[in-house]
Formats: C-alpha cells, sequence, structure tokens
C-alpha cells in the first residue's frame, strides 16, 4: 500500500487520534533528497505518522512541532536545509538540498442530521 492509500485508509478509519491531525506535505526540494515534491505525512494528535517526508529524521522533527507550528489554524511553511556544514547530520537528511515543507491542519466534516 502506497502511503497516500495508508493516510486515506486512516482516515476513513477515524478515531479520536485524528483530531488536531496535520498533514505535512514536501511542496519543494532544491539540490538533493531522498524524497520529492508530493510525498506526503499525517501526524496524528497521538504522536503517531503515516508515511514519510525523507530519509527517516526529518519526520520526527515535523511530528514533535506540527501542532505547534500550526496551533492558529493557519498553514504553515517550513524549510529544512542541510547545505551547511553538519546540517545534514542535524536533520539526518543524509542529502546536500533544501526540503520545503506545507503543513495543515486537517479536521473531519461534522456529520450533521
Amino acid at each position: 500500500m502506497d502511503e497516500t492509500h495508508a493516510i486515506l485508509s486512516a482516515w476513513s478509519a477515524g478515531g479520536p487520534a485524528l483530531d488536531g491531525a496535520v498533514l505535512a506535505s514536501v511542496v519543494h526540494v532544491k539540490g538533493s533528497a531522498y524524497r520529492r515534491p508530493g510525498a506526503r505525512m499525517l501526524v496524528l494528535s497521538d504522536g503517531s505518522r503515516i508515511g514519510t517526508l525523507s530519509g527517516g529524521c526529518l519526520e520526527g522533527d515535523v511530528a514533535r512541532k506540527a501542532a505547534w507550528w500550526t496551533s492558529g489554524g493557519e498553514p504553515s511553511l517550513r524549510r529544512f536545509d542541510s547545505t551547511s556544514e553538519g546540517a545534514a547530520w542535524d536533520f539526518g537528511l543524509g542529502c546536500n538540498g533544501v526540503i520545503s515543507v506545507l503543513l495543515e491542519r486537517v479536521a473531519r466534516p461534522e456529520v450533521t442530521g
């Protein structure tokens, strides 16, 4: 199952972890990176995540801060730069590039009736 199907499957299953969930999407890559624009990760309110944005270490930082970055309800665009010496190891990107990630709060529609 690819990440889009996994995200949609979790969304369809519902549950309290979806309250306050944040969808993180790679929207731009400059230079080298493990994933390309379009990669997505759903961060659930319980801290679990579905999908990946990079080679593995960027996900933890995004998951820990996603709710804070979007706490006002507005989307947030974050830039992760591994071009400076040592930064690739700090973020675990493993490549010499810049990744822009859009974070958006997602909410299940209210069902009435």
